[in-house]
């Protein structure tokens, strides 16, 4: 019995004595914790606040006598005899019971990750030493739970071997199906391959001027290889990109061809629009812009011609876009706005009346954006609806024809005002759609079919908006209404809702032209 009572007090103290053995070294540490936070908090400049200063004065103090306790400790660790200084730490090898040394590890890193995440930028100064010094008394807590339960956590590990080579097995061959996955992800992208099967699934069809014009699909291939990119202020412009149809320069600006005639150190002729300006589905002679140049040097007045049209622009970001030119020195000779049908499509597509295109997406991206640098990971793309936040400031929750109307108005007045100051020219051109198209070609009328099934009550929206307009503001000198350009066109025009083709760019460019040239005469 006595034998039996000698090995229970021998097991009970097999803890205490790893722990002594280890207690120089986890002191050292908790000096290397101690000391360079007290340094750290010294050199802190005095509040202002008596009471900050005074929790200041007091943290310091408190850090000063932990790093006193701390040395105290360090020498104790050297001197004492292992036996003497197993018997001091017995209460702290009885306190660190296996339960509550996980539950005190865990609350420890919970706390490093709370820090990390809710207190990145507040007074980083007081803020970073103490992270400092609590992720080391984590580090210590861990050496120190490790000392005191080593034969215990080695027995479980021998014991659960199999299940752990189980489980790295599987999480090496789900990492090596992410690695994969991602590997074939970057060749994808690297190859092209991915833009070049968009395009080429992309059957909308094209009909081109001239003799050497590509196939609908290598175009399609081409265009489907462009890319946005951020811009203040109004959120995007197309990215640099050099193909063999399509150039975009390191501005964001499609080439427009120039007059040869023209004088470069003249004001250009700018024109401002969404993607049917930019020239979505044309080749850089043939879009918008460099047909009127081609025109305009044609009846003798030749300019420069610049195309500032962006893919999936409203009004508002052309009025941006434009401000941003006259702040740079840039103000043209003559600003056409072309649109009507993205303002219309935004209204339809939120509800309200001042946004851009896929608002909500942005708004998503943004809110997605705050949470991950806030360290809360999104384990699936964010979806926020407008209507989750107020933008009264800028929007009307209505989306009527009325409201779209009175709002694109309003822009166009502002535009005036703007043009007035700078002494530009300006001319507003509603776009011709496809809602007003009476002869449609076959594929036509299975977009207005699709238009009708997809979107109900859009095609009537835009009709009461253009009567609207022509009614209210269409005897103003400086508007274009071409909504009805192509309604008695027999050939296919059009190869989606609003886009057309290179003979319909030619067809706008002359019904631009004559009001161009009374505009270009009185400037």
């Amino acid at each position: 019995m006595g034998m039996g009572m000698e090995m229970d007090e021998k097991a009970q103290s097999a803890p205490e004595q790893a722990l002594a053995r280890d207690a120089f070294g986890l002191a050292l540490l908790g000096l290397l914790a101690h000391v360079p936070t007290t340094l750290a908090l010294a050199t802190v400049p005095t509040s202002p606040s008596t009471t900050f200063a005074l929790l200041q004065n007091l943290s310091l103090l408190a850090f000063a006598l932990l790093t006193l306790a701390n040395s105290v400790l360090c020498v104790a660790a050297l001197r004492l005899p292992s036996e003497r200084l197993a018997r001091a730490l017995r209460p702290i090898a009885r306190l660190l019971r296996p339960g509550l040394s996980a539950a005190l590890l865990l609350l420890a890193l919970a706390v490093n990750l709370l820090a990390l995440v809710a207190l990145p930028d507040i007074a980083p100064l007081i803020v970073a030493p103490l992270r400092f010094w609590w992720a080391m008394l984590t580090v210590i807590l861990a050496l120190a739970s490790f000392s005191l339960h080593r034969q215990r956590l080695a027995d479980w590990w021998s014991s659960t071997q199999p299940t752990w080579a189980i489980l790295g097995l599987s999480t090496w061959t789900v990492l090596a199906f992410m690695l994969l996955a991602l590997l074939s992800h970057i060749a994808v992208r690297a190859s092209g391959l991915n833009d070049r099967l968009r395009g080429a699934l992309d059957y909308r069809p094209l009909s081109f001027v001239g003799e050497d014009a590509p196939s609908p699909q290598a175009f399609w291939i081409e265009q489907s290889q462009t890319r946005v990119r951020w811009l203040p202020y109004s959120y995007w412009v197309v990215d640099a990109f050099q193909g063999q149809h399509i150039r975009v320069s390191a501005e964001g600006l499609r080439h427009t061809v120039q007059p040869a005639n023209a004088d470069p150190q003249a004001r250009p002729l700018a024109f401002f629009g969404g993607s049917t300006m930019w020239g979505e589905g044309a080749r850089d002679p043939y879009t918008i812009p460099s047909q009127v140049a081609a025109l305009l040097s044609e009846a003798g007045r030749p300019l420069p011609v610049i195309n500032y049209g962006q893919t999936g622009y409203v009004l508002m970001q052309d009025c941006l876009l434009f401000q941003a030119q006259l702040l740079q020195g840039r103000a043209p000779r003559l600003a056409v706005f072309y649109g009507g049908f993205n303002d219309l499509l935004a209204a339809y597509g939120s509800g309200a009346v001042g946004v851009t295109m896929q608002e909500s997406e942005r708004l998503s991206d943004s809110e997605a954006g705050r949470l991950l640098r806030g360290g809360q990971p999104l384990l699936r793309p964010l979806h926020l609806p407008l209507d989750t936040f107020n933008l009264s400031l800028v929007a009307q929750t209505n989306s009527s024809a009325e409201a779209i109307v009175e709002r694109w108005w309003a822009i166009t007045e502002l535009l005036r005002a703007l043009c007035a100051a700078y002494e530009v020219r300006c001319l507003f051109v509603w776009q011709p759609s496809i809602a007003f198209k009476q002869r449609l070609s076959d594929y036509e009328q299975a977009v207005v079919e699709r238009m009708d099934a997809d979107m109900p009550g859009f095609r009537q929206r835009y009709l009461e908006a253009d009567a609207l307009l022509r009614a209210r503001y269409g005897r103003a000198d400086d508007l274009l209404i071409l909504s009805n350009l192509f309604a008695d066109t027999a050939d296919s025009i059009f190869f989606d809702l609003i886009h057309i083709t290179e003979q319909g760019n030619l067809a706008v460019a002359q019904a631009l032209l004559p009001r161009l040239l009374a505009l270009l005469s009185t400037s």
